[in-house]
């Protein structure tokens, strides 16, 4: 899965949420960025999801500081070959938060959230079920805030 940004942002931390069917929960992501000045993915780390069956449930990581416009998450769950995500999400150190002059960020702890939604982010899988039961399940739903059935991806 890749999400490009128009622009580069600055980003300290990065989240997952769950969505509402813990049996489709991935079980690890791996996290990489673009950079054009070497023209190659550069990892950043791998991450366990253990949501502990929790739904709409949030796990915040640390990252090395990172300015990038395009990251690539390679979701894993050797059980099931597909997987639901609520959410990703990227912070930036509060003291490097930007806010607008129309509110677009929230606050987490010693993080703002950056909404990637505002800023134009696009999201591309490999996989899609372009609806699904809802008819409304797509991997751009990956960068919204919500809890509705509907707002996941697999």
């Amino acid at each position: 899965m890749v999400i490009e940004i128009p622009q580069e942002v600055e980003f300290s931390a990065v989240g997952f949420k769950s969505a509402n069917k813990a049996k489709y929960d991935p079980e690890a992501v791996d996290l990489s960025y673009w950079d054009s000045s070497q023209d190659s993915w550069i990892d950043v780390d791998s991450f366990a999801l253990d949501f502990e069956d929790q739904r709409w449930h949030t796990l915040q990581f640390d990252v090395p500081k990172i300015t990038a416009n395009k990251l690539r998450f390679n979701f894993t769950n050797p059980d099931k070959p597909r997987m639901i995500l609520g959410e990703i999400i990227l912070y930036s150190a509060m003291d490097n938060a930007n806010e607008d002059q129309n509110d677009n960020t929230e606050s987490s702890d010693d993080f703002t959230r950056i909404d990637l939604e505002e800023l134009g982010a696009t999201v591309k899988a490999e996989y899609s079920v372009n609806g699904g039961g809802t008819r409304r399940e797509y991997p751009e739903n990956l960068i919204k805030d919500g809890e509705e059935p509907w707002n996941k991806w697999y």
